[in-house]
């Protein structure tokens, strides 16, 4: 819809005109589950740099910051894809590693994205290594109560507590805790099968370095 020619939303004349922060475009194409975790991370994420404090994953473009503005023409190069998904993750791998560098050895990272499959965490992992945290209380809860409770947290000011992701453990989609560790309760979650992992060009994930 936003990539209409003659789609009259404010959103749509603006990335027609001069371009839109790409955390506004993607939280009006993915809803709360994206909303949720942008709150989130603008609530609680630190570093040195503010600049530094939110990165998004991109299909084309690897980390790039919620506050960076995108055009129409970046949205149409996130859905083709036209380099293939070799060259996407070779670009995710790579700002990765310059991201690790620019934050310092210091700075933890948490991931808000998905940690069903290994999409994300097996380029991830290897960069951080055990600065990169996941909230242990989302493990078990789908997207659409994974989006309300970030944005709950975000507003009440409730962090809430990471595992390194080099804890995680994968079953087909299910991702648990090693050492049969259960996540936290957590106040008013819903509970729901997740939902199968979307194509990474629409899927939003999130890292946030916090000093």
């Amino acid at each position: 819809m936003l990539r209409k020619p003659g789609s009259g939303s404010s959103l749509a004349r603006r990335l027609r005109e001069g371009g839109v922060p790409l955390g506004d475009v993607f939280s009006f194409l993915s809803g709360l589950y994206f909303r949720g975790k942008l709150e989130y991370a603008r609530a609680f994420a630190r570093a040195r740099e503010a600049s530094d404090r939110i990165r998004v994953i991109t299909m084309t473009d690897g980390l790039v910051s919620p506050d960076a503005t995108i055009a129409v023409e970046d949205l149409e190069r996130y859905a083709l894809c036209s380099e293939g998904t070799a060259a996407a993750a070779a670009t995710l791998e790579r700002t990765a590693s310059t991201f690790s560098q620019r934050i310092g050895p210091g700075a933890e990272v948490v991931l808000l994205g998905s940690v069903s499959t290994g999409k994300y965490t097996d380029l991830l992992a290897p960069i951080f290594g055990e600065r990169l945290l996941f909230p242990r209380d989302v493990l078990h809860i789908g997207q659409l109560a994974r989006g309300a409770l970030f944005l709950r947290r975000a507003h009440d000011g409730e962090e809430l507590e990471y595992v390194p992701v080099s804890e995680i453990a994968r079953a087909g989609r299910r991702a648990s805790i090693k050492g049969g560790l259960s996540p936290l309760p957590v106040r008013d979650a819903t509970t729901e099968t997740p939902l199968p992992a979307p194509r990474p060009s629409t899927e939003d994930a999130r890292a946030d370095a916090r000093q």
